[in-house]
């Protein structure tokens, strides 16, 4: 029971986290096409995207609004963190969940020179909440900034800070930008703002571009491989599971065949004999079964509640897959069934008097 328990209990975890990761990058991608370098360019953050690029993309009637993002590695009191400078469009607002902190105040504001929010990994590693003030290695020298807030982020185990644009770059003198959010004109599809990008940019501009829904798309596809493993040992857990449960009911079966002839001895046919015993085994596997659902829905909500969130300082909600329960169960109750067949059919064929021989 135990071992199947394990194996729901990681199921519900996994099914969880997927569910909490989708519901996230759903909220977070606001856009409609992202833009960015190509290659090696961007992996050395040899950043050719500017002012000039926006400005080419904002002249083109398919686009109706852009957002940026620049990222960088900083110094802090404690080791270096990566910031990351939104220059946001307010449909991008919506895309941050705020955990800690108020975003109808924290917006107004977004543009303050000391204003900055972190992820939830962030804080939970760093001990910060709204409020706290944190000191970051400016291009001018250490300087205090706010936390006005706390959001989730599934993106960096680390976590990271976010600011303004306009604040990143007053601070640290950079004016580049890594990627760029596109958003559509009114029924302009994604396809058709993919070519006014490629036409109004130069071509030996080396830039990679893709809609929201291919992002997502290849984020669960990462997600589904970096959980195969674990998917496994659930697996095998899973057989350890039918293996303990056949071999228990089937060594019971065996202790019971001189009951079994009694039982014969008493009238009972071989045919009602043969069903007692598989119906008494089916239920004893329907049983472990139905223990382990909550045992493992229990075990899910430790790895949920404890372990991933001081492990990785996520926190997620809990999400049950009915058709995985229910896959369990079944297949508990099919290994019970399968364990009480032979015993039965042993029991209804064995004579009486050899089965009773030693009563």
């Amino acid at each position: 029971m135990m071992a199947a328990a394990t194996g729901i209990g990681v199921t519900v975890m996994i099914a969880s986290f997927r569910v909490s990761v989708d519901d996230w990058l759903a909220q977070l991608l606001r856009a409609d096409v992202y833009v960015s370098l190509e290659g090696a360019g961007a992996t050395l953050g040899a950043s050719v995207l500017d002012d000039d690029v926006l400005s080419r993309l904002t002249a083109q009637p398919e686009i109706r609004a852009v957002t940026t993002a620049r990222g960088a590695r900083i110094g802090t009191a404690g080791e270096p963190a990566r910031v990351v400078a939104y220059g946001l469009h307010r449909e991008a607002f919506d895309g941050f969940q705020f955990l800690a902190g108020d975003g109808a105040a924290i917006w107004p504001d977004w543009e303050a020179p000391d204003t900055i929010i972190v992820t939830e990994p962030f804080a939970w590693h760093r001990q910060l909440a709204p409020g706290a003030a944190l000191m970051l290695e400016t291009a001018r020298g250490p300087r205090p900034f706010t936390v006005r807030g706390v959001y989730r982020d599934y993106g960096s185990e680390r976590g990271l800070i976010a600011m303004s644009s306009a604040t990143y770059r007053k601070h640290f003198d950079d004016r580049a930008i890594d990627g760029i959010g596109v958003y559509a004109a009114a029924e302009t599809a994604p396809a058709a703002v993919t070519r006014a990008i490629e036409a109004a940019l130069p071509p030996e501009l080396a830039i990679q571009t893709i809609d929201n829904a291919a992002i997502r798309t290849l984020s669960l596809e990462v997600f589904d491989r970096t959980f195969i493993v674990t998917g496994v040992l659930r697996n095998l857990a899973l057989i350890i599971a039918c293996a303990g449960m056949f071999s228990s009911l089937m060594a019971l079966g065996f202790e019971r065949t001189r009951l079994l002839a009694i039982y014969r001895a008493l009238g009972l046919s071989a045919g009602e004999l043969f069903t007692i015993t598989v119906t008494e085994s089916t239920l004893a596997g329907l049983a472990a079964g139905l223990i382990a659902v909550p045992t493992g829905i229990a075990m899910a909500l430790g790895l949920i509640e404890v372990i991933n969130v001081r492990s990785f300082g996520w926190s997620m909600g809990l999400s049950v897959p009915a058709s995985a329960l229910a896959s369990v169960v079944g297949v508990t109750v099919l290994a019970a069934l399968a364990a009480g067949i032979y015993p039965a059919w042993r029991a209804a064929r064995v004579p009486v008097a050899l089965a009773l021989h030693g009563e």
